[in-house]
């Protein structure tokens, strides 16, 4: 995704790329609804939890994981393994192997609705530039001054 990310924030500025990419950001995470523990740690979903679940993961979760996301992309120069590492943390925070170990009986799901109050914060406090610098099409080119002749004698 920061293939897409990195290009179209060019064209289009960091919050509508973000925008943008985070319905095939959730698509990526799509197959995780056929696994048993995918989504939840309570086994597969059934029929009647599966629309739920996609609204998550389409709308409810990856928009604010993507700005977030786009925000450190941009913040740390592109690093990968950064947004990487932090995408993990929210999934593993998020999981009831740690969350309810540490708060039984809290659903994993309160994470990602801190996490969209998290996003809307940096989306002020960022003016909606979610780090991003332009960077100009050419740079200048550099001027080597040249040495003042010498006289011979």
């Amino acid at each position: 995704m920061a293939f897409l990310t990195a290009r179209w924030q060019k064209r289009f500025g960091p919050v509508l790329a973000s925008l943008m990419v985070a319905p095939l950001f959730g698509l990526g995470h799509f197959p995780l609804l056929f696994l048993a523990g995918g989504l939840t740690d309570s086994g597969r979903l059934t029929s009647s939890e599966v629309p739920e679940y996609i609204f998550y993961l389409l709308v409810l979760f990856a928009v604010p994981v993507r700005l977030i996301l786009t925000w450190v992309f941009n913040s740390t120069g592109g690093s990968l393994p950064l947004v990487a590492l932090l995408h993990a943390s929210f999934d593993v925070t998020a999981s009831g192997a740690i969350l309810s170990g540490f708060y039984p009986g809290v659903d994993g799901r309160l994470l990602y609705f801190g996490l969209a109050i998290v996003a809307i914060g940096v989306l002020v406090m960022t003016r909606g530039r979610l780090g991003y610098r332009e960077t100009s099409a050419a740079p200048a080119p550099v001027r080597i001054p040249t040495p003042a002749p010498v006289p011979l004698r």
